[in-house]
């Protein structure tokens, strides 16, 4: 079994850096209009001077002086559209400042009704950790669009233009309305709180535009961020076209390039993420300003520990990621005991925790590989005051427990924790290898009907979601489900090996057959890799005469590793090593058809002996 924590900590990563937002400087675009016709008065030549200077300051990022001097134009002013203008600069201050409390204060004196305002309103409640009124402003927001804009079909079936041409005059429009950074931030917000890449996507693909070259920077790296999941390849060539676009800006001038600060990071970890370790090494030392700037100082120190594995040894990385989490607890335990919890402790809490989670995961992934689960345990318990409310830690002691064959009675009450915090949700939201292991638990301590239970309400969900009233149900559009899962084949696979490793092979093998049909939609890369591992338990067994495989067995496997072999061409055994690394794979023996031709030359051979 898979231990899914590495995985889990690099979304982890990349999702605190996904959506980019930006604030939104409409006042400060329009200075010119603002010193023409807002001050008056025999200080209004003054007045422009300290417009003038304060906008110089801004546009250097000297926040702080530009916001004392528009303050100070604040005291002398008088007239209610001046001060309405000024007070508007002020909150950009702060929020550039990262002083979000502050300008959230300044933004709620008015009345909500422009875009701009509402998605500066939303970003500050977003900065805040304040994830379901930032939902209510951008949700306002997008009805604002929808009501403008009936044309660009927001968050309904979107109608595609059919040519360039029109596809850039909707691109203008969608920026004008500032709908772009609304959905990108609620994109976010749906990540962070349902952990879900299918979730956060469905955001980001009601935005009306056909072609990837008229999306804004911004979007455009989301997008490739989410589509990690299913290519890494494919993510990484966008971030590097992105940090191409930031040192040479975009081939088309009237389209905006504003590259996110967040795509060094993010290229970084998916490089990482990906074993590319001597690419990721040289992808730091040419960006090692850019992400000096952009990234923490302790999560720059993960990844160099991280760039350095291909050149350590599994010991010599564990204690270098031990005492950097060492330094995040001690930080933690320092910041959790301040007497005062402002909006800043709770943000710098929030990072630290996040920070703490990728350490510890990374770190246990390492005992994982080599099966000291015990101290793995012992791992997860040091960092469990800090992680102990996130899914992804709770998963992991679990799979932990259970992987100590003696305690199924403990890990069963660590899954089923798990189910009931689903608090309604379905349970295709719940990773399958779960609810396998649940069942397993469930077996192996005599609760065989919980067991079969938990299988047949899989079963009804799985039958329920392909049904046509399923897609007319408005409801299930913001379901954390898969569209295609696959839980209850996993759930049988699982059940299937644990038969299998009990030497009861006909059994085990007849379910893990009939779990993966049809074969032409169940046969992947994750599927293959356990069934070939029985497959070979199967063939140890009987050649160490442990087992005897009958003729009835041994040609039910024959004919499944055909049926291998003829839909296997196209799925890979595992995962391709990049285009950027100096070897190549030999592409054809990294095929489900390769395998399953040997192991059934071998099985023959067997057989015939």
């Amino acid at each position: 079994m898979r231990f899914l924590v590495t995985m889990a900590t690099n979304v982890t990563k990349i999702e605190r850096q996904r959506e980019n937002p930006h604030w939104v400087d409409w006042r400060i675009h329009h200075l010119k209009h603002i010193m023409s016709d807002t001050i008056s008065g025999e200080d209004a030549g003054a007045g422009v001077d300290v417009m003038l200077e304060a906008t110089a300051l801004y546009d250097q990022e000297n926040f702080k002086a530009a916001r004392l001097l528009f303050e100070k134009l604040l005291r002398k002013a008088s007239d209610p559209s001046e001060r309405r203008d000024l007070l508007f600069n002020i909150s950009s201050c702060l929020a550039s400042e990262a002083n979000f409390g502050g300008a959230l204060e300044i933004l709620q004196e008015f009345e909500p009704k422009d875009n701009d305002l509402l998605y500066n309103i939303a970003l500050c409640h977003y900065k805040l950790l304040q994830y379901d009124a930032a939902l209510k402003y951008i949700d306002l927001l997008i009805s604002n669009c929808r009501d403008l804009h009936p044309e660009l079909s927001i968050e309904s079936e979107p109608t595609f233009a059919t040519s360039v041409e029109a596809s850039a005059a909707i691109s203008q429009k969608l920026m004008d309305s500032h709908i772009v950074e609304g959905l990108n931030l609620k994109s976010a917000i749906e990540f962070k709180t349902k952990r879900s890449f299918q979730v956060a996507q469905q955001s980001l693909r009601s935005l009306p535009i056909k072609s990837e070259q008229l999306l804004d920077c911004v979007t455009l790296h989301n997008m490739a961020i989410y589509e990690s999941s299913t290519n890494v390849e494919r993510s990484i060539d966008k971030l590097l076209y992105l940090a191409h676009l930031a040192k040479n800006g975009h081939p088309d001038d009237a389209l905006p390039c504003v590259v996110p600060a967040e795509v060094y990071q993010n290229t970084l970890t998916l490089l990482l993420v990906g074993d590319e370790l001597e690419v990721a090494k040289e992808y730091m030392m040419a960006n090692r300003g850019k992400l000096e700037q952009s990234v923490q100082e302790d999560l720059l120190r993960f990844f160099e520990i991280q760039a350095e594995r291909g050149t350590d040894s599994a010991e010599i990385s564990y204690r270098k990621l031990d005492s950097l989490l060492d330094h995040l607890l001690a930080e933690w335990q320092q910041i959790y005991n301040e007497t005062e919890q402002t909006n800043e402790n709770r943000i710098k809490l929030s990072q630290v925790q996040d920070l703490v989670l990728i350490v510890a995961t990374n770190q246990g992934s390492i005992l994982w590989d080599s099966d000291q689960y015990v101290a793995l345990e012992r791992l997860l318990k040091k960092v469990e005051p800090v992680c102990k409310e996130e899914v992804i830690f709770k998963e992991d002691l679990a799979h932990t427990i259970y992987m100590q064959e003696d305690r199924y009675a403990d890990c069963l009450r660590q899954y089923q924790d798990l189910l009931h915090e689903l608090d309604g949700q379905s349970l295709l939201c719940v990773d399958p290898l779960v609810l396998g292991n649940l069942c397993v638990a469930y077996v192996l301590t005599g609760k065989n009907a919980s067991a079969e239970a938990l299988i047949k309400k899989v079963e009804a969900e799985e039958s329920s979601l392909r049904s046509p009233a399923c897609f007319a149900n408005p409801a299930l559009a913001t379901r954390q489900v898969p569209l295609r899962p696959q839980h209850l084949c996993i759930v049988n696979i699982v059940i299937g090996t644990l038969y299998c490793v009990k030497h009861n092979y006909q059994f085990g093998l007849d379910r893990i057959f009939r779990s993966l049909e049809p074969l032409e939609e169940r046969l992947h890369t994750n599927t293959w890799f356990h069934v070939k591992r029985v497959i070979l338990s199967l063939l140890d067994s009987h050649c160490k005469q442990l087992i005897y495989g009958s003729d009835d067995l041994m040609d039910e496997v024959v004919l499944f590793l055909i049926e291998c072999e003829r839909l296997g061409l196209l799925v890979e055994t595992a995962r391709e090593k990049s285009k950027r690394a100096k070897v190549q794979p030999v592409n054809d023996r990294s095929s489900v058809t390769y395998e399953a031709r040997y192991l059934r030359s071998i099985l023959l051979q067997i057989i015939h002996d």
